[in-house]
């Protein structure tokens, strides 16, 4: 079997690593002039100091990532978040709050630190508390939650408004009012049907102690940031097999399999295609043949972000940055701002002995503006929460800017029956697949997971 992945982020390389395991013959097209997609990883001019412009944690909970970086052989590069500094912010009324021991993303798994803490009025507390008493609200039963429904059903507003909202705006980019509870926070959902209770839930997990706000203790990152990965199978993949700047104009079914144009160049044949591009994208090239799914391919809304890491001096950075990971901002606090990640406490790869590296967050859907932003305006932004949350008023050392236009693709209400329809409407149409973080998941294990899955589902269907 001949196969053609088209996109050569994480879920095509994933999907050619596989394809490499087992033996099969493969290309690989990359429209832009490097593979990674929105993996990107980057290094000050005396390669000391590694800035990562995308993601610089992974669960460890979902382990494709982590195995996939066991067999690349980069065991040596795993890092955990340093352990002498824990925990993070939420800005309310223009103030840090640290997040509740315990937090988990929507609802307190530990009573003593929530009850503690002052983030959350006593009103909303005791709001939360009901949690423990409200009826159960059985699948099935009405229309299918948004996020936004679910927390406030369960444990308020003021709980959405202050935690849920800013902790799930800092993975998914989106406002929880059109998030699916179902298709992104599928757990929560699990612990009311089965413990009758989020917090019944989360306790009977065990994870009254263990976890701090998204439960960073849990993540991972590389010490040469998640580049590393790429590089590796980049690296290790067949090197005829790697094709850089060849954009994927057509593909076409043929009576022996599909034909797959790459611009410039004569029509290929293939067994099978492995299509690992954006939704919208992807839509473009099945339209002749599935015009079903490409159809609903194009109503998966993208939100761009943009990440800036800024180089502040060791020493000024160390008397400024508390010890901890960071700050979330809430919607309600009407900031040009959505996170910060404190990177030099987080981890103990990020800087140097001459720097430390705070990075700001840029997204959602209240920040379009972003993507269109200098980045003379985005700095001066930055700096301007900075020095008004944490009080810094150092000049930076350096700065960098990275902008991803097509970002995180939004998990609206009733995804997961749209995912379900585009597979089962492809099933007719032997030999192909459709792979990526719109489908099943939006973090790096997701599409690892999905791009290996992938290779055994076009190669089975040619049996």
């Amino acid at each position: 079997m001949k196969l053609a992945i088209i996109g050569g982020g994480i879920s095509g390389l994933a999907a050619a690593w596989q394809a490499h395991q087992d033996g099969l013959k493969f290309d690989i097209f990359e429209a832009k002039d490097r593979f990674g997609g929105v993996i990107e990883t980057q290094y000050t001019e005396d390669d000391q100091v590694v800035l990562e412009c995308g993601a610089e944690s992974c669960l460890r909970s979902k382990p494709e990532l982590l195995d996939l970086c066991h067999e690349l052989g980069l065991e040596d590069e795993i890092i955990s978040t340093t352990p002498e500094n824990s925990g993070a912010f939420v800005v309310r009324d223009g103030q840090l709050h640290p997040i509740p021991q315990g937090f988990r993303l929507m609802a307190p798994s530990a009573w003593w630190p929530f009850l503690r803490s002052d983030l959350i009025s006593w009103t909303g507390k005791l709001r939360a508390g009901l949690d423990l008493v409200l009826p159960v609200k059985e699948r099935g039963d009405g229309p299918e939650e948004s996020l936004s429904q679910f927390v406030t059903r369960r444990l308020g507003a003021e709980i959405l408004d202050y935690l849920a909202q800013p902790l799930v705006a800092g993975i998914y980019g989106a406002d929880p009012q059109s998030l699916s509870l179902e298709a992104t926070m599928p757990l929560f959902q699990r612990l009311e049907q089965e413990h009758g209770s989020v917090i019944k839930g989360l306790r009977a997990l065990g994870t009254e102690t263990r976890a701090q706000g998204a439960r960073y203790n849990l993540f991972f990152g590389l010490k040469r940031g998640f580049g590393s990965v790429i590089q590796a199978l980049c690296e290790q993949l067949p090197k005829e097999s790697l094709h850089t700047g060849a954009a994927v104009d057509k593909v076409e079914k043929i009576d022996s399999g599909w034909q797959v144009t790459v611009r410039g160049q004569k029509p290929q044949k293939y067994d099978a295609v492995i299509i690992a591009l954006p939704a919208p994208r992807a839509a473009t090239l099945i339209e002749s043949f599935a015009g079903d799914v490409a159809a609903s391919l194009k109503e998966i809304l993208y939100r761009g972000a943009v990440t800036v890491n800024i180089a502040y001096d060791r020493a000024e950075y160390l008397h400024w940055i508390p010890r901890a990971y960071g700050f979330v901002v809430p919607a309600g606090e009407r900031r040009p701002i959505l996170a910060c990640t404190f990177s030099s406490r987080k981890w103990l790869h990020r800087g140097s002995e001459k720097q430390g590296i705070v990075r700001t967050y840029f997204g959602g859907p209240t920040m379009e503006w972003a993507n269109t932003a200098s980045d003379e305006d985005l700095l001066a932004l930055s700096r301007s929460q900075l020095e008004e949350l944490l009080g810094i008023d150092a000049e930076p050392l350096e700065y960098r800017v990275h902008r991803w236009p097509v970002g995180l693709p939004e998990y609206k209400v009733g995804h997961r029956q749209k995912v379900q329809q585009i597979r089962q409407s492809l099933e007719s149409h032997s030999g192909i697949a459709l792979v990526g973080n719109y489908l099943d998941g939006v973090g790096m294990p997701d599409c690892v997971q999905l791009g290996r899955k992938a290779v055994g589902q076009v190669s089975a269907a040619l049996v």
